[in-house]
């Protein structure tokens, strides 16, 4: 369907509209001699007294008036204005809806074509340091490591991303103001995430007792990423996430012939009450976006 409308209605009417400024209205009477007044007979003029004024001839116009409704010409402009503007009511519906389904269009495209980062599975190690800090130590030095991923679903790039994650052992959830003072790496922000690609935003790395000791306190991780579209003129995207660790049921550990923890711990959480949402969604969407290298 085109999007070019067709003007020639209003063509038409604008001509109709001149032509009917030309049509002679209806003629209210015409003048008539006096029934006293008699024309010149036929043969010689008569003679003309130069001195005497011309007697002035009493002209009487007609009383009979007709109403204006009843007028050709003021009938036609009321019909042609009153078509005029039904079709502009017509062209105005037409031109709204026109304008709504290009906007319908372009944000089903957008929302198909965007970049949409999600967080990924995060992965639990254990790994043995026998360096530390540049000191060789004599007995290597387990920690847990917890690396955190974000999947970009969407299918076209991200950029401008910053990211940041944390962990804490504490009572209550998070404050607004733990959350976004985090461990940022705004490193990534000169890098892009491709579409269906994944991004490590950070390895935190503890002792294994933080997983045993102080059981009957939550453990909380979250982490967040603010990204730009590659279209111009789009909003920052923000993503948030956040998960609560119940040591005392949520850990689970493989044990040896011994009895002793061996392997990598298995972590089931739940989410926390908030920073879980995307954009807008997000309480402190306002605050996030503005730690985009764009704003």
């Amino acid at each position: 369907m085109s999007n070019h409308s067709d003007h020639t209605p209003w063509y038409l009417l604008a001509g109709l509209l001149v032509l009917s400024l030309f049509i002679p209205p209806r003629q209210q009477g015409k003048n008539k001699f006096p029934a006293t007044a008699k024309p010149f007979p036929v043969g010689d003029p008569p003679n003309i007294v130069v001195n005497n004024p011309i007697p002035q001839t009493r002209v009487e116009k007609s009383t009979d008036k007709v109403p204006v409704w009843k007028d050709r010409h003021f009938i036609i402009q009321c019909l042609i204005l009153l078509a005029t503007l039904v079709i502009a009511r017509i062209y105005y519906c037409q031109l709204l809806a026109m304008t709504r389904n290009n906007e319908l269009s372009r944000d089903a495209l957008y929302s198909v074509q965007r970049a949409f980062i999600i967080p990924a599975k995060p992965t639990t190690e254990i790994d043995e340091y026998d360096t530390v800090n540049g000191m060789r130590r004599q007995k290597p030095l387990k920690l847990l490591e917890f690396t955190y991923r974000w999947e970009n679903v969407g299918n076209t790039p991200a950029v401008g991303l910053v990211t940041a994650v944390g962990k804490v052992v504490q009572t209550d959830e998070l404050t607004e103001q733990e959350f976004i003072t985090t461990l940022v790496d705004k490193f990534t922000a000169k890098s892009a995430l491709g579409p269906k690609a994944t991004l490590d935003s950070g390895t935190l790395r503890d002792d294994e007792t933080f997983l045993t000791d102080q059981p009957g306190v939550p453990r909380f991780m979250w982490g967040w990423i603010v990204y730009r579209d590659v279209f111009p003129n789009i909003k920052t995207h923000v993503t948030e996430w956040c998960w609560k660790i119940d040591t005392s049921n949520g850990v689970r550990w493989k044990l040896d012939e011994s009895g002793k923890r061996s392997g990598t711990p298995q972590i089931t959480a739940t989410a926390c009450t908030h920073h879980n949402c995307v954009d807008e969604f997000c309480e402190d969407y306002g605050n996030i976006r503005g730690l985009s290298p764009a704003n």
